[in-house]
């Protein structure tokens, strides 16, 4: 089964909005026909996140988002110190972006779903995982499904 690790922005915009792109995801990992990693660190930024987009009601969502990945998806605990260290030069500008990219690394994911590029050393990156987008890694899962 294909190991995907998910970006904080993807896991949002795939929970939050149900019609989307990235919610097909979800759906794969559901019915498990993907492994989805969700970095620890991910859930964690998230939580603010949930508080300030979904204001009054986002106790329940976010409650709701840590149930489904212990139940769908396999949270991914980060690295800490040397470990994460070795991968500070992985990020451009943004340092809390260490844990997570570490975290898809050590997991040994095969992808690394992301909307957010410019946030990462693409170069450096894919000597471990391939860095796409949802659409991307959606067409390449449907290539190989339909070669099986």
């Amino acid at each position: 089964m294909i190991k995907v690790a998910i970006d904080s922005n993807v896991l949002f915009s795939a929970f939050v909005n149900q019609g989307g792109v990235a919610r097909k995801l979800l759906v794969l990992a559901g019915e498990q026909r993907i492994h989805l990693g969700v970095p620890k660190y991910c859930l964690l930024e998230l939580e603010p996140v949930f508080r300030d987009k979904l204001e009054q009601d986002w106790e329940r969502h976010y409650r709701q988002l840590r149930d489904w990945v212990n139940t769908y998806a396999e949270e991914i605990i980060y690295p800490r110190g040397k470990m994460l260290n070795r991968y500070k030069d992985y990020v451009v500008g943004d340092v809390f972006d260490v844990p997570v990219i570490a975290s898809a690394i050590e997991w040994g994911a095969e992808y690394f779903v992301t909307g957010n590029f410019k946030d990462y050393r693409k170069e450096k990156v894919e000597l471990h995982l391939k860095m796409i987008s949802v659409r991307q890694f959606l067409n390449i899962f449907q290539a190989e499904e339909s070669v099986d």
